[in-house]
């Protein structure tokens, strides 16, 4: 075994503690929030107009909202001299969230309507391949 000058074994490894019970606690209570909407209307009939994937985005987009707000805004800017500041950017962030999901909303209808034509490898309108 080697020693050093003070008496402690170089020859073992430290170690280190590495806590996962902190993030798995996150995990379990974001998995149970997002599934309880799967849970209670999973024999609803009906189509919401939106693609599947629009919610499995929004609901990552508000996670990291939730975040973004605890680990960056409120830390930073929820002082005695910038609390203005906090609430004037949490005002921006939830007006450019809605009217970037109203974009988004956009987007993914006028990506229904679109189609693929695989003959001639185009991305043409429903209208114009019906017309042709």
């Amino acid at each position: 075994m080697l020693y050093d000058g003070l008496g402690r074994n170089l020859d073992v490894m430290p170690k280190y503690k590495i806590s996962f019970f902190g993030p798995a606690v996150h995990v379990v209570i974001w998995v149970v929030l997002l599934a309880i909407p799967a849970v209670i209307f999973h024999n609803v009939p009906g189509n919401p107009g939106l693609p599947g994937a629009f919610f499995l985005f929004t609901n990552i987009y508000h996670i990291g909202l939730f975040y973004g707000n605890a680990l960056l805004l409120y830390p930073g800017l929820m002082t005695r001299r910038r609390w203005p500041l906090y609430f004037l950017s949490l005002a921006a962030v939830l007006a450019i969230s809605y009217y970037g999901k109203l974009f988004a909303e956009v987007l993914f209808k006028r990506l229904k309507r679109t189609k693929n034509d695989h003959t001639n490898g185009y991305i043409q309108r429903n209208t114009l391949t019906a017309a042709c």
